[in-house]
């Protein structure tokens, strides 16, 4: 029996307890009259317990937190794919960074960078096929000026190939031009 079964039980339990007040007996499990404080503490417990119990599933599994990875919701029995990933690390005066992924409109991953993790990495299910990405994110760079805040965005398309490799390019121009705020993907042996 998982642990979020047996939190789903606990919580389950403790909660028709505190809603019927306790007085019952089911098979070898008795529960006493409960008083309106016992009640109140054991509807608080039953709730976390169920809680627990339904979002264990969306806990972390103890990889690193700056790697952001989907799931692919494919057919169990086919075989797995190597994902495509994207990739992504803090370079030369940046403090931190953080870029957000949707492919075709949908939210695929986001990256936080900083010194503690300069570097990152998002899995997307490969699927064969051409999709269009837009992808944004930002930064802060050291300058001789001080600290500058930029951010950055930009359109294209991809194919979603198993095992691809992509890093993102930005426009490192100081300038204030249409194209100073620019970022891509490209292939990672290009970066």
């Amino acid at each position: 029996m998982s642990a979020q079964t047996i939190l789903l039980i606990v919580g389950l339990i403790f909660m028709g307890s505190a809603i019927v007040g306790g007085g019952l007996e089911i098979k070898e499990l008795k529960i006493p009259t409960l008083s309106n404080l016992s009640r109140i503490l054991a509807g608080a417990f039953g709730g976390i317990c169920l809680f627990l119990g339904l979002g264990y599933s969306l806990l972390p599994t103890g990889e690193d937190s700056s790697r952001n990875s989907l799931t692919a919701t494919e057919n169990p029995a086919a075989p797995a794919r190597e994902p495509l990933v994207l990739i992504d690390g803090l370079g030369g005066e940046q403090i931190d960074e953080w870029v957000e992924l949707h492919l075709d409109g949908q939210f695929a991953g986001r990256l936080r960078l900083n010194a503690p993790h300069p570097s990152g990495r998002i899995e997307v299910p490969a699927t064969n096929r051409t999709a269009l990405y837009v992808i944004r994110g930002g930064e802060h760079v050291r300058t001789p000026a001080g600290i500058v805040g930029r951010e950055f965005s930009g359109e294209g398309s991809i194919v979603l190939a198993p095992g691809a490799h992509l890093c993102i390019r930005r426009n490192t121009s100081q300038g204030s031009g249409p194209d100073s705020s620019r970022i891509w993907l490209e292939s990672a042996e290009r970066c």
